[in-house]
């Protein structure tokens, strides 16, 4: 079988741009407001000057909802850990499944997350190859020859081939590794260090690593065999849509992100032009150099017997508010997405038919989810026992299924309050948002609970103005200084 190491799956391409942005907005405002990412969120119009789009640029401001959302899922997805009953060879594995000290939950939460973030993440369960052939286990134990769990990036995962059995039958896995052989030394002090590009096939019973050489392709440098009568890559989703394709859970809020980002950078260009209005001069002559604060003028010629006028180029109507509404709705919106993914899929679908948005309600709800990950997780193991010879191990996983409809993130109600607190959320929309994620009871009335609410702050005030007045009134009738040293005198 020949495998043309150049190709990339058709699921790949089609999915690579989804990734990526919703790798980016994940990662936050460092890599969304990037010199090399900001031009592609941060939409510049046809007729905005580059000056005004640099100022833009320099104040943008980018809310991470995306993280807001992940975090909350995963925290219920997480909120009780997994139970494992695994055999005793795979049992010593427990504490550092990676070689690199994580346990069995750090890593296969870190598998979760990233996987609801890009729609796919890859686990490779590999074994070291070492020059020397242990005789025994208790040598090959001895060696530190063990299986272990590498967590593989959907972009790494090029191409790949799947069988009648909905298993896979071959892979191309792209890595890097340093030029320098660890046989011969490695790097050595003072040497810069490189990467060379490496692909390595995977197909039932071998494995083939290929070196890219200049000028030359991918050339072969080592291959070897394994009766592992499978290809030990297991995919763990986001959201499932086919086999060994996924969904990002957040991609129904991608775009409202974008928009809000755009939203409050155009209000917060109005305020900056009401705050800096742009001088102008309608005259014969030019004036020459026109400044006023941080803009510079303008100079339009007259007609012919024009009076002379001078003024100020400013924004004016109700933009700056419509924006702020705008911005209002779009975090609404989010929010009322982001609740859901708390709740059971019944739940979801009440919910969703509670509202009048035409919104894709995310397919993937906790509960499947979670047995996604455990089913995952199950086939990690299975495969490590098999790196082990040992294929009647019978590795018993367990995920929470357990998910309380009542229960939210606390970090989105968090969220949630903050913009209250900010004026970006009025607190009838936080209390509608609430009964619509089935967080509040449906038949709340929210004008009552809005009048409670302001009643108890008036009382609130009133007493702070009772408290006020009666530490006046006892300052007013204590003695001052004087009198009290007249007193003591007399």
């Amino acid at each position: 079988m020949v495998i043309d190491l150049n190709n990339t799956h058709p699921f790949y391409e089609a999915d690579q741009a989804l990734r990526v942005k919703a790798r980016d907005l994940f990662s936050g405002a460092e890599v969304v407001l990037s010199a090399t990412n900001v031009e592609t969120y941060l939409l510049k119009s046809d007729n905005e000057s580059t000056a005004l789009y640099t100022i833009r640029k320099a104040r943008a401001v980018y809310d991470n909802w995306v993280a807001g959302v992940i975090n909350a899922r995963q925290a219920l997805l997480w909120r009780k850990a997994p139970t494992r009953n695994l055999p005793g060879p795979l049992d010593a594995l427990l504490d550092n499944v990676n070689r690199k000290r994580d346990s069995a939950d750090t890593f296969f939460w870190r598998v979760a997350q990233n996987a609801q973030v890009e729609g796919l993440w890859w686990v490779l369960v590999d074994k070291p190859r070492v020059a020397a052939i242990p005789v025994s286990a208790a040598e090959e134990q001895s060696m530190g020859i063990r299986p272990f769990f590498e967590a593989i990036e959907p972009d790494r995962v090029l191409d790949w081939a799947v069988g009648d059995d909905r298993a896979l039958l071959w892979a191309v896995v792209a890595r890097d590794v340093s030029k320098y052989d660890e046989a011969e030394g490695g790097r050595q002090p003072g040497q810069e260090d490189e990467a060379v590009a490496e692909r390595v096939t995977w197909t039932r019973s071998e494995w083939i690593v290929y070196r890219e050489a200049e000028n030359a392709g991918y050339v072969e440098v080592d291959r070897g065999t394994h009766g592992l009568g499978a290809v030990p890559l297991v995919p763990f989703y986001g959201e499932y849509k086919d086999d060994f394709r996924g969904r990002p859970v957040v991609a129904d809020i991608l775009p409202h992100c974008i928009n809000l980002l755009n939203k409050f950078s155009d209000r917060d260009m109005a305020e900056f032009m009401v705050c800096n209005a742009i001088p102008y001069v309608i005259s014969q002559d030019n004036p020459g150099e026109l400044t006023a604060g941080a803009m510079k003028g303008m100079f339009i010629k007259a007609v012919e017997g024009a009076q002379c006028e001078i003024g100020y180029l400013e924004p004016s109507g109700n933009g700056i508010s419509a924006c702020r509404e705008s911005e209002r709705d779009l975090i609404r919106r989010i929010a009322e997405i982001a609740l859901r993914q708390a709740k059971t899929d019944t739940a979801q679908a009440q919910a969703a038919d509670s509202l009048k948005e035409e919104k894709r309600e995310f397919s993937a709800g906790l509960a499947p989810a979670s047995r996604m990950y455990q089913s995952g997780e199950t086939e990690c193991w299975r495969l490590a026992g098999l790196w082990l010879n040992q294929r009647n191990l019978d590795p018993e996983i367990a995920y929470n299924q357990d998910f309380d409809d009542d229960r939210i993130g606390a970090d989105m109600v968090a969220q949630l309050l903050t913009l209250v607190g900010g004026d970006n959320l009025s607190r009838r929309t936080l209390l509608e948002i609430l009964v619509e994620g089935e967080v509040l009871p449906e038949n709340i009335d929210v004008d009552e609970e809005l009048e409670r609410i302001a009643d108890q702050e008036v009382a609130a005030v009133n007493q702070l103005l009772v408290g006020m007045k009666e530490q006046e009134a006892a300052v007013e009738a204590e003695p001052d200084s004087e009198q009290k040293d007249a007193n003591a005198a007399a």
